[in-house]
């Protein structure tokens, strides 16, 4: 039987068992996720034990819904999607991001550097990390990135050991912060198989889609452009509703 294609598969790391990321994964089924479309899909990646039995909520097998998680979740909603789907590109997030599925699809089609043929990783809103003798730029991965199939046809081998891989170099070396930063991790291998990594500037946001952080501090404020914007995090609920209602009714 031959899998489903989507241009776009979405890899959300999600929880279930606390009422804040419910919330988070409802409020983006009534917004950016809303649209039912052919051309990319979404699935929410779960610890092994939720409440959420929908079609799109994955719960990956004893994987738990600690900060940690977040790691598990990625490596093994990577690892499913492989497995399950064909697709160009995969974009990974957490729940408090909001996608402009209509800015990352032009964007995709109008960049001639982008290729799901080529092993790609399209971000922004990064930071550079030394790990041993080698210094990692890494993309935030709350605002999310992109991966191209090329880039998933040479990584998905190690998927399933990534993560444990991580957690020893991080304890052979002292990084106590960098065990959960699952973006961090993902960047290093991602440097070690050679990937090229595009960073597009003014596109992928850390903060809200006005420039700000939740404590109201200004972060991108005066570079934030919701017509050209893939997407923006540290979103409220309100921030959800307030943004969709702009792209869609105005």
């Amino acid at each position: 039987m031959s899998k489903p294609f989507y241009n776009i598969m979405f890899c959300i790391f999600a929880c279930d068992t606390i009422e804040r990321y419910k919330k988070e994964i409802k409020k983006i089924k009534e917004t950016w996720g809303k649209n039912n479309v052919d051309s990319y899909k979404l699935l929410f990646f779960l610890g092994e034990e939720g409440p959420f039995c929908d079609s799109d909520c994955i719960h990956l097998e004893n994987v738990e819904n600690d900060y940690l998680s977040a790691s598990y979740k990625q490596y093994g909603g990577l690892k499913y999607i492989y497995e399950n789907y064909n697709f160009n590109y995969v974009f990974i997030c957490g729940t408090d991001t909001f996608v402009l599925t209509d800015n990352l699809i032009k964007f995709i089609i109008d960049d001639p550097q982008i290729s799901p043929d080529k092993p790609l990783i399209i971000g922004g809103h990064g930071d550079n990390r030394q790990i041993g003798n080698t210094s990692v730029h890494f993309f935030a991965g709350g605002p999310g990135f992109i991966l191209s199939k090329a880039t998933m046809d040479i990584i998905y081998p190690q998927l399933g050991t990534m993560q444990e891989e991580w957690m020893w170099l991080c304890a052979e070396n002292g990084y106590k912060t960098f065990v959960t930063a699952c973006d961090l991790s993902l960047c290093y291998f991602l440097k070690k198989c050679e990937i090229i990594f595009i960073n597009a500037d003014n596109r992928f946001f850390n903060c809200n889609y006005l420039g700000y952080y939740p404590d109201h501090s200004p972060c991108c404020a005066k570079s934030v452009n919701i017509k050209t914007m893939i997407s923006c995090h540290h979103m409220s609920l309100c921030d959800f509703d307030k943004l969709f209602t702009t792209i869609n009714f105005t």
